[in-house]
C-alpha cells in the first residue's frame, strides 16, 4: 500500500520515467548496452521512490502499559536528558531512506502540545540533530503517563508532515506524521519507565515495544 504523501511525487516520477524510456529506446537503437543500462537506471530510481512511500499494515500489540516505537528504523540513542527543567529518558530512532517513514503515536492519549521549530539539516544520526535541526515537538498524555515525540529532519529530509492537533485524541499506532527522505524520531519518556530496546536494535513503528510503565 502506498502512503498518500507519495501520490504527487510518484505521479511526477512516473511521468519522468516515461520520457526516460523514450530516450532509452533511442539509445537502444544506437547501442544495445547503453539503451538497456539507461532504462534499468530509470526503473531503479522509480522503484526506490515508490518503495520509500510504502505503508504496510501493522499489528498493534494489545496491551495497556506499553510505549510503542513511533517509526521504523534503528535505535541510535538511549539516554537521560533534561528538557523543560525535567529529566526524561530519550530513545532516538534513525530512519534510513530504505525504511518506512510513517510516524505513529506511541500511546493512546490527548495531544497537549504541538510545536514546530525551523532549523538546520545536519545528518539525523548526530546528537545535535535533536536540538538544531528542523523539527516538530508533540506531547501526548493519558491518565497514566506523559510522553513527547520529536520529528526531526535530516540531511536529506526537507519536509516534515505532522497530523497531530492540540487537544485531539490519538490512538496508539495511529498515524501522526510523515518525514520525507531520511530522518529521525525521538521519544521522551518519564525516567521510571522500563526500557525494552537496545542500541542498534531495529524497530517497527506501531509494533515494537520501546518501554513499559506502571499504570496509576
Amino acid at each position: 500500500m502506498i502512503h498518500r504523501e507519495g501520490y504527487k511525487t510518484i505521479f511526477i516520477a512516473t511521468f519522468i520515467l516515461i520520457i526516460w524510456y523514450v530516450v532509452a529506446v533511442y539509445l537502444y537503437q544506437q547501442h544495445f548496452l547503453i539503451g538497456v543500462s539507461w532504462a534499468t537506471l530509470g526503473t531503479a530510481v522509480w522503484g526506490f521512490i515508490v518503495q520509500f512511500f510504502r505503508n504496510p499494515k501493522i499489528n498493534i500489540p494489545q496491551q495497556n502499559n506499553i510505549i510503542l516505537a513511533p517509526a521504523n528504523g534503528k535505535v541510535v540513542v538511549i539516554e537521560k536528558i533534561m528538557h523543560d527543567n525535567k529529566e526524561w529518558i530519550q530513545v532516538s530512532i534513525f530512519m534510513s531512506p530504505l525504511d518506512v517513514h510513517v510516524n505513529r503515536s506511541p500511546i493512546t492519549g490527548t495531544v497537549k502540545k504541538m510545536e514546530y521549530f525551523a532549523g538546520t539539516h545536519v545528518p539525523a544520526w548526530k546528537p545535535k540533530a535533536s536540538l538544531e535541526n528542523e523539527r516538530t515537538y508533540i506531547e501526548i498524555q493519558n491518565e497514566d503517563i506523559l510522553i513527547a515525540v520529536k520529528q526531526i529532519a535530516g540531511a536529506m529530509a526537507r519536509r516534515i508532515v505532522c497530523y497531530a492537533k492540540e487537544e485531539k485524541l490519538v490512538q496508539q499506532g495511529q498515524e501522526i506524521g510523515f518525514i520525507k527522505f531520511g530522518s529521525r524520531v525521538d521519544v521522551l519518556m518519564p525516567v521510571n519507565v522500563q526500557i525494552k530496546v537496545k542500541i542498534n536494535e531495529a524497530v517497527t513503528g506501531g509494533e515494537s515495544i520501546l518501554a513499559t510503565y506502571n499504570r496509576i
